[in-house]
């Protein structure tokens, strides 16, 4: 079973969003994961006390002999594994107004599944659910958009999805259960009455759950319908697929399980950072009066992964505006970059 981890990051002035994507068997991740361990272990004195993993914003010019000298380490590692094709990795940069325009095509698909009268009349809690709240349970359906725009290119037809929990999902796990809350507003709501009457619904979509007006049949409980993790992967596959029709890919892959993962607990997900960070200061590097860092993390990465074009035809369509931080110009723009 192959496992693809996510990391989302825009830019500061919230003009674009770039999605770093690593996916590969799991005993190929594992292998990767325990690598990096003996790594670690070896350059001990690259560490410093308290270490719970590197963020890759705290890789400055003046920390580079250390913790910058890890990462390189780490890439290199990284590099290994692409090349024997254990690993594979694209980065997906698009602009804000792109992004808004997928959410409103998505918007309108969850408009079509949850709210016409028939589903209402049946299940009168769809009639709560606004648009808001529609949004908030696309944040999840966001994480998957290049993985339907690009299936074809995928070797797997099924897929466990590991997107990086902040500002999108907060997990709270333990043996039995998994309660998730979305952020609105900065202020935590929990998804559980929105999901009662969803998984119910997708149960009845799936001729699950027979019309309880029929004297025939009855109405399935919906606390033994769905757990919260299926309804959410019923939910994500109803929307790949309309996802993969838009962007006319043959392939079909089924997401098998969407378990969100902090930072601190894979160095997958660290790495994912580190090759989103590193390419935004990449493009800043390319700018007038680049900052140390920037220029730092831009020969960083120009050695490694063959990336040096895609990253001048990159930074062709973002500008630095008088705060010094990265716009992008084009309002329909949308790359993505693989790794070799």
């Amino acid at each position: 079973m192959k496992h693809m981890y996510i990391d989302e990051c825009k830019g500061s002035n919230g003009s674009f969003y770039m999605l770093v994507h690593i996916y590969g068997e799991e005993v190929d991740i594992k292998a990767y994961e325990n690598d990096i361990k003996t790594i670690n272990q070896n350059n001990s004195n690259l560490l410093g006390t308290n270490f719970n993993g590197i963020h890759a914003v705290d890789i400055k010019e003046k920390s580079k002999q250390k913790k910058g000298r890890l990462v390189e380490l780490w890439l290199d590692k990284f590099e290994d594994y692409i090349n024997q094709g254990k690993l594979d990795c694209f980065i997906a940069v698009q602009s804000a107004q792109k992004k808004q325009n997928n959410s409103d095509y998505l918007v309108d698909i969850a408009r079509s599944f949850f709210c016409n009268k028939a589903a209402q009349n049946m299940f009168p809690g769809l009639k709560q659910i606004d648009d808001q709240s529609q949004r908030d349970i696309l944040a999840c359906v966001h994480q998957i958009w290049f993985l339907g725009n690009r299936c074809d290119k995928i070797n797997a037809t099924s897929l466990v999805v590991h997107p990086d929990q902040i500002g999108k999902i907060i997990e709270d796990m333990d043996c039995n259960s998994w309660k998730a809350y979305i952020i609105r507003n900065n202020n935590k709501m929990k998804w559980g009455e929105y999901f009662r009457y969803l998984r119910r619904y997708i149960l009845f979509l799936l001729g699950k759950i027979k019309n309880k007006n029929n004297p025939q049949t009855y109405l399935i409980d919906y606390g033994k319908a769905l757990s919260f993790q299926g309804t959410l992967n019923s939910l994500l596959n109803t929307f790949l697929h309309p996802i993969r029709v838009y962007f006319r890919q043959e392939k079909k892959i089924r997401i098998q399980d969407f378990k969100p993962l902090k930072d601190q607990n894979s160095f997958i997900v660290q790495m994912c950072d580190i090759l989103g960070n590193y390419t935004y200061n990449s493009i800043i590097a390319k700018k007038r009066n680049p900052s140390k860092n920037a220029v730092y993390k831009l020969g960083v990465l120009e050695k490694r992964f063959g990336i040096k074009q895609s990253l001048d035809d990159l930074s062709k369509n973002f500008t630095l505006n008088d705060r010094n931080e990265l716009e992008c110009q084009n309002s329909t723009y949308v790359m993505c970059i693989d790794l070799q």
